[in-house]
């Protein structure tokens, strides 16, 4: 069956990342309990250590991936598979121990299989545009959320990201000297391993990025989850 993205927010730490603390996501609506929660998470800093992915409601998240270090592009991306906590105005905050910018996108899931519903991974660096995930091996079924996230570390000049390899783009931050990432999803109904990339028009010293999918509950109605358009401090889609 083929699965329907119906939410997916985005929100960052200030413009041009230098601010500290936690970040929130805009609201996903209101959470049915059974439904699950996916977040992907890009930044930068000289001592970017993301500590907790927690939310409004109590549940707990799994990071399933993450590349980077401190000091160059980070990413990551994290699951609740089928939540027990649900209600209204549900959002999810990231942390870290130290100062960095994040952009986090969160995306409000229906119909996923039971944990783990990750499936398969890969990431890959590169120090010239095209930014790239690395390709995952085969998927184990049919119908998977893909999820990928990418980070270029400061370039010294603005320019402007185009992903490629028919992605949704749920928010990125470009135009900026700092604090340069993606985040982007899809729906797959074959088992073909799955990669993303990104063109960027300015020189780039370092990126990072990574890739995730995760399996729809085959015994259920496919996998939803209902777009939301972001809070307006939060929508900076293509900056």
């Amino acid at each position: 069956m083929t699965q329907t993205v119906v939410s997916a927010v985005y929100g960052k730490t200030s413009p041009d990342g230098t601010a500290t603390g936690p970040t929130t996501s805009p609201s996903l609506g209101t959470s049915v309990a059974g439904q699950s929660i996916y977040v992907a998470v890009f930044g930068f800093g000289a001592a970017f250590n993301l500590t907790a992915v927690t939310d409004s409601k109590g549940n707990t998240y799994t990071r399933d991936k993450v590349v980077g270090a401190a000091g160059v592009p980070n990413c990551a991306i994290y699951s609740c598979d089928q939540i027990t906590n649900a209600g209204a105005s549900h959002t999810v905050t990231v942390t870290q121990s130290a100062i960095a910018g994040k952009c986090i996108g969160a995306f409000l899931v229906s119909g996923s299989s039971a944990a783990p519903s990750f499936d398969k991974d890969a990431n890959a660096s590169s120090a010239s545009s095209p930014m790239v995930t690395g390709t995952t091996a085969t998927l184990s079924q049919a119908d998977e959320l893909v999820i990928a996230v990418g980070s270029i570390a400061d370039t010294g000049s603005n320019g402007t990201l185009t992903e490629t390899g028919g992605y949704t783009l749920v928010g990125e931050n470009e135009n900026v000297l700092d604090l340069i990432g993606s985040i982007v999803y899809k729906i797959v109904t074959a088992t073909t391993a799955v990669s993303c990339s990104w063109t960027w028009s300015a020189g780039m010293s370092d990126s990072r990025a990574c890739i995730a999918t995760y399996k729809a509950d085959l015994g259920g109605a496919g996998l939803d989850v209902p777009l939301l358009r972001p809070t307006p401090q939060f929508n900076v889609h293509r900056m």
